[in-house]
């Protein structure tokens, strides 16, 4: 079993959570990483209990219609290259979602498929 994660996939969301939804809190915050296996792909979720976005905060800051900072400090063009990156290494084979409510939280659940070693393209044929 080989899953590829691309690299600068992970490492800005957690980032994202930190400061534009953690550090604006009031009270304790809570960053959870999980990564589970499922049949044919491993799932990866990345949730806060920070400040949250609300539909058309988050609508935005997704289509990259709008650049303006937004509460927090962020554009939106830290998720907008990972969601190319992820396109870029998965196309539809993956999937990214991003779920929010303000003063609840965000989530990030990133499905990556699992490459059997057999069609990882490594392999000698000779």
């Amino acid at each position: 079993m080989a899953v590829l994660v691309p690299t600068l996939v992970i490492q800005p969301i957690v980032e994202n959570a930190i400061s534009h939804g953690l550090e604006r809190k009031l009270g304790h915050g809570r960053l959870q990483l999980h990564v589970m296996e499922e049949t044919n792909s491993i799932q990866i979720v990345i949730a806060d209990n920070g400040v949250g976005m609300n539909e058309q905060v988050l609508a935005d800051v997704l289509s990259g219609k709008e650049r303006k900072k937004y509460r927090g400090g962020g554009t939106g063009i830290g998720l907008q290259n990972v969601r190319r990156r992820f396109g870029i290494y998965y196309g539809e084979k993956g999937s990214f979602h991003i779920t929010s409510s303000p003063s609840i939280g965000t989530e990030v659940k990133i499905t990556i498929p699992i490459q059997n070693r057999m069609d990882d393209g490594n392999h000698d044929h000779s």
